[in-house]
């Protein structure tokens, strides 16, 4: 009985050919198994990923836009104007990527709206040290500093948010 993990007997000695097979079996179909889940998370992922970038890209325009405007032509502090953009794209964010990208979270509603927030208080901390130290140590203009502080915060928070809140149970 191949595949129910039975034992011959040949000559009152027990063979563990079967066993052994059906093991190695089961094992590629578990390993197969593992692989194909694992294969499709990491498809999923990357959707996520893709998606995220998309619409974090338009956000990121409509966040670079407004902090130019704020920079050049209101005056305000480089520093000043991030912070009040990153904070106006963030709330954005979080709408957006709750309701197209990563569904409903795990958490209580509060937990979500509660570790959304650290997520975003810790990349605005990020964006901004990037941000200062790109424009006074490493000599950027404000704006590409805050394009490249941009693009890091963004892979921060999309793993972030994928790991803390929307994480799925399995």
């Amino acid at each position: 009985m191949r595949g129910e993990g039975s034992i011959t007997e040949s000559s009152g000695v027990e063979t563990f050919a079967s066993i052994e097979s059906n093991d190695m079996e089961s094992s590629t179909n578990l390993d197969s198994k593992a692989i194909l889940e694992s294969t499709a998370s990491e498809s999923s992922t990357t959707k996520q990923l893709i998606l995220y970038f998309f619409i974090g890209g338009l956000i990121t325009l409509f966040e670079l836009a407004g902090f130019y405007v704020m920079y050049k032509f209101l005056g305000l502090h480089y520093i000043l104007a991030s912070l009040a953009m990153f904070v106006l794209a963030s709330w954005v964010g979080i709408m957006l990527y709750r309701h197209f990208i990563f569904g409903a979270s795990h958490l209580r509603s509060s937990l979500e709206v509660g570790a959304t927030y650290l997520i975003n208080t810790i990349g605005i901390g990020i964006n901004t040290l990037i941000l200062w130290l790109l424009v006074e140590f490493a000599g950027l203009e404000a704006i590409y500093a805050k394009v490249v502080a941009s693009l890091l915060v963004a892979f921060y928070g999309f793993y972030a948010r994928k790991i803390f809140i929307y994480k799925r149970s399995f």
